[in-house]
């Protein structure tokens, strides 16, 4: 529940976070559902004030933080238009956000800094502001620093001016992410239909670049945790079945419990208890219980969700900060209480009816456990939870099984990767580039226990850049060239990676 909490329930930690919408292209005719967004396009949508109130976009230029004095360090960056904190709601720490005309082009450039970037490379300098930060070679002045915790999107260090007109771009050009924050009473349904209709109208102005294109529009709630939701959900109730089934073990001992106590409930009743005190006093034991497991429950939770976190292959959002917070002992109480009522009310009603005259002249031999049907129904009941979640773990694993089994066509055994990001003020020229990339290929090869090295724009199993090509002798009409993913490679990138050739040559 600490990880449902955190990621389903909790409220986005920005200003109304339920009029926050993340806005994209769809390729109707390749049946993309999201695709980045042209900067020419979102100036058009910035323009629907009917629908938002404001509206902001940013880009990802992966850049390298290379202060005098410092080691150089990768940080995550984006460039933003100037009413990007405004759209969240979001207010630095220290210092100021971007005021309008900030991110044009000419203009000085601006950068606010995330408060573990503040904390770690420059231990949290009080003096920070109108300091100078360099990112690839450019000198940006440092005008706020985030509260701890903010770092959208996507756990970004640092967010910069824009610094470009987004006009001028090309309409085929599309690597804009947009956020936008609909008027009061606008619906997401509302403005996903005002949006198609835009996009039909751009489509025909524009039909080179925009044929078969529309919009998308997206709560950011669901933008940000919607892959994850169903997974959450049905581990949720996978939980939710053990805890049945626990609880129906306890019931079942409770019972027990209850029979062997049988003449005791007897003399009580006996010398003037009544049956509600009886039941009053059971149910409080199994109550009791049910809190003390509660306890216990709390103190695994604090241990066991990070260990979940760690062992978790993907990185679940919104999770970065797990607690047993005020909500998570909330639930704990409730549940606690719930179960112990719920599970100890049969047993504590079966102890509480029992035949007085029976019992007493049994005398000094040991009454028989009762339950009979119901604790027969308990376990008929627990068996068959136990077997649906059975049932449902052999058949994940059993996917997982089939999923380590797919060939991905490519042999990643021994395989090492790491990323470099050169910086564009320095690698102006793609002679340089290559010249780089060459002299490191070759001393990594001459590393011992290197077999092979090689260079990939992209790694196998990621994206490329989506390149329109021609067959000769196969012309397509304008705007339904097909589409392929590009990526470029060096010369032995197919041995060292254990790609198979079909047929012909490698480089």
């Amino acid at each position: 529940f600490s990880v449902v909490h955190a990621a389903l329930l909790r409220p986005l930690p920005y200003e109304e976070p339920d009029r926050l919408v993340m806005i994209w292209e769809r390729n109707l005719s390749r049946g993309l559902g999201q695709s980045q967004v042209s900067p020419v396009t979102y100036c058009d949508w910035r323009e629907q004030k009917h629908l938002f109130d404001k509206m902001a976009g940013w880009w990802y230029p992966q850049v390298n933080l290379t202060d005098t004095g410092g080691e150089p360090q990768r940080v995550r960056t984006v460039d933003v238009t100037d009413g990007f904190f405004d759209v969240l709601g979001a207010r630095p720490m220290i210092g100021r956000g971007f005021q309008p005309g900030e991110d044009r082009p000419g203009g000085e450039p601006l950068a606010v800094i995330g408060h573990d970037l503040w904390r770690g490379r420059y231990n949290s300098d009080p003096n920070i502001l109108g300091k100078a930060i360099a990112l690839d070679g450019r000198s940006y002045s440092v005008i706020g620093v985030m509260s701890p915790g903010f770092n959208y999107p996507n756990a970004t260090e640092v967010w910069c001016t824009l610094g470009w007109e987004p006009r001028q771009h090309n309409r085929n050009a599309r690597f804009f992410e947009v956020v936008g924050r609909l008027k009061t009473r606008v619906t997401t349904q509302q403005a996903q239909a005002e949006m198609n209709a835009l996009s039909t109208r751009i489509a025909q102005e524009n039909p080179q670049s925009n044929k078969d294109w529309g919009a998308g529009v997206v709560s950011l709630r669901d933008q940000l945790v919607g892959d994850f939701r169903l997974a959450l959900l049905v581990l949720s109730g996978a939980v939710g079945l053990v805890l049945v089934i626990a609880c129906g073990n306890v019931a079942n001992l409770l019972m027990a419990r209850a029979g062997a106590r049988e003449k005791e409930v007897a003399i009580r009743l006996a010398i003037g208890a009544t049956r509600g005190r009886l039941l009053r006093q059971l149910l409080t034991e199994s109550v009791l219980l049910a809190l003390l497991g509660g306890v216990i429950g709390l103190l695994i939770a604090a241990w066991g969700a990070d260990v979940l976190l760690k062992l978790n292959p993907v990185e679940i959002p919104r999770t970065g900060n797990l607690s047993v917070n005020a909500p998570i002992l909330a639930f704990t109480l409730g549940v606690s209480l719930l179960t112990g009522l719920v599970f100890g009310v049969v047993p504590a009603l079966h102890a509480s009816r029992s035949d007085l005259n029976r019992t007493l002249k049994e005398g000094g031999r040991d009454s028989q456990t009762g339950g009979g049907p119901i604790r027969g129904a308990l376990v008929i009941a627990e068996l068959a939870t136990a077997m649906i979640l059975l049932v449902g773990a052999g058949l994940l694993f059993k996917s997982f099984m089939r999923l380590q089994r797919v060939d991905a066509g490519f042999n990643p055994a021994n395989v090492m990767t790491f990323n470099l990001q050169l910086p564009f003020s320095s690698y102006r020229d793609w002679r340089q580039v290559s010249e780089l990339y060459s002299g490191l290929i070759a001393r990594l090869k001459s590393l011992p226990g290197v077999q092979s090295a090689d260079a990939a724009g992209f790694l196998p199993l990621e994206g490329g850049w989506p390149t329109k090509f021609q067959i000769q002798g196969r012309p397509a009409a304008q705007g339904e060239e097909p589409v392929a993913q590009h990526r470029p490679v060096s010369e032995g990138y197919f041995q060292t990676m254990g790609i198979p050739m079909l047929g012909g040559r490698t480089f």
